[in-house]
């Protein structure tokens, strides 16, 4: 049918159409999340055009099509036909062609980039669950929900959901961090009784210590490297110092679990009576490894020294 109105191609006067809005009425759910998410007030929603009274008696009010060439759209302006003081709706291809002012050009621009980085992070969010699904054990520890406390799981749950998956040998270590995150759990009873026991750390010069090496760290000193050491002493305090050179015989993994003894100078934590700190260990000695002692035996030291994170 032949139109004559002054809205058809053939009669429109870019001149009589002053800018109102932009609206969008296509049915992607990610553009309708980005565009719920910004704040413009351009934005016009179709709905309330359509109630609009001045609203021309068109294509867009009898069928939501472009009132100038009648074409479905998605992106489209809103104008205010000045002689007539209607509203029209046109959609972005007439917009330009007629070169009225769009600013839906730019808006879908930027829209239909953060919808499109909104249904990437979907997708891996989907893959991420459906990993997860084949790995009901690690959903309390890597779960979207889940605050794991630990670093190193901290990073693997940033890696899954990232990336949407983790790979064998990332499942196989939240698979040994979730054993030893469960052992702990298992043992704080006994760690509790066991410092509940513990006698007081001894002050002063000339102490003797005889225990089990929980832990060896290095660290940057003033002369180069050091080694410091956590021992639990017979007595059930722990103190920690300069590992003595006498006992140095390799890395720092084969001094876990041995039993030492030495002499040196002691200072108890202002915080912990149990826990002191010391230094010019002397007299350092390997002596025989690891057996029964105050509450524990070798087995379930041995099990503490696997879950040690000190």
């Amino acid at each position: 049918m032949s139109r004559d109105d002054c809205h058809s191609p053939a009669n429109m006067d870019p001149a009589d159409y002053k800018y109102v809005g932009w609206l969008y009425q296509g049915r992607s759910e990610y553009i309708w999340e980005s565009i719920n998410l910004r704040i413009d007030r351009d934005f016009i929603d179709p709905d309330k055009i359509l109630r609009s009274k001045r609203l021309f008696d068109g294509n867009y009010k009898a069928k939501r099509t472009c009132d100038c060439c009648g074409a479905v759209f998605a992106w489209g302006s809103v104008y205010r036909h000045t002689p007539s003081n209607t509203i029209v709706v046109v959609g972005h291809i007439c917009a330009r062609k007629f070169n009225l002012l769009n600013k839906a050009a730019l808006i879908r621009v930027q829209v239909e980039r953060a919808a499109e980085a909104a249904r990437k992070r979907a997708k891996i969010r989907k893959a991420a669950e459906e990993w997860l699904s084949t790995h009901p054990d690690l959903v309390e520890l890597l779960g979207d929900e889940a605050e794991p406390e630990h670093q190193i799981l901290k990073s693997l749950k940033n890696n899954l959901w990232n990336w949407g998956n983790l790979t064998e040998p990332q499942a196989a270590l939240a698979y040994k961090l979730k054993q030893q995150e469960e052992r702990r759990e298992e043992m704080k009873e006994q760690w509790a009784e066991e410092a509940k026991n513990a006698e007081d750390v001894p002050t002063g010069s000339g102490i003797e210590i005889t225990g089990v090496i929980l832990s060896v760290k290095t660290k940057d000193g003033r002369y180069g490297i050091e080694y410091k050491m956590l021992v639990k002493d017979d007595r059930g305090f722990k103190v920690w110092g300069t590992h003595p050179t006498s006992l140095w015989d390799g890395g720092s993994e084969g001094y876990r679990g041995r039993r030492v003894r030495f002499i040196a100078n002691v200072q108890r934590s202002k915080d912990d009576s149990k826990f002191g700190f010391f230094k010019r260990p002397r007299k350092a000695e390997y002596i025989e490894e690891v057996k029964a002692f105050s509450a524990g035996t070798k087995a379930t030291y041995l099990k503490m020294l696997a879950v040690s994170n000190i």
